[in-house]
């Protein structure tokens, strides 16, 4: 987030389901104008439909969710609420290296992907997958 702000925005909102993730958030970013971050659940966020242009998200994968099989159902709430909040047109940038369930989730969520950028990550190899709403 630090980074987006050394550009012009109207606001940034961002949040995690962890304190001490969203308490590390603002420790990094200090008292930044137009920065909102809370504590959420990114698979209720506290927006309006259509609010936002883009949507970025480090998905939770491989050591940080303790049961694969939790991860498909995460994604499918989690890129279903983007897509909410999103508005037309509008993009979502993810992190992971669950490919497969992130696609199955798009596919539900009818959004579109439009790049995959492989990655080498502290020893895992994620990708960031960039999906638009039509």
């Amino acid at each position: 987030m630090s980074e987006r702000c050394a550009y012009p925005h109207a606001g940034i909102h961002g949040g995690d389901l962890s304190e001490e993730a969203v308490t590390a958030a603002r420790a990094n970013m200090g008292h930044t104008s137009g920065v909102h971050l809370k504590l959420w659940d990114g698979q209720r966020l506290p927006l309006d439909s259509g609010y936002a242009g883009k949507v970025v998200t480090n998905l939770p994968f491989g050591r940080q969710i303790s049961s694969i099989a939790c991860i498909p159902v995460l994604y499918e709430g989690v890129l279903r609420e983007m897509k909410r909040v999103l508005k037309s047109g509008g993009q979502i940038v993810c992190l992971t290296d669950a490919g497969g369930p992130l696609l199955a989730a798009a596919e539900k969520a009818h959004l579109r992907l439009t790049t995959v950028a492989d990655l080498r990550l502290k020893g895992l190899h994620p990708s960031i997958y960039l999906l638009q709403k039509d």
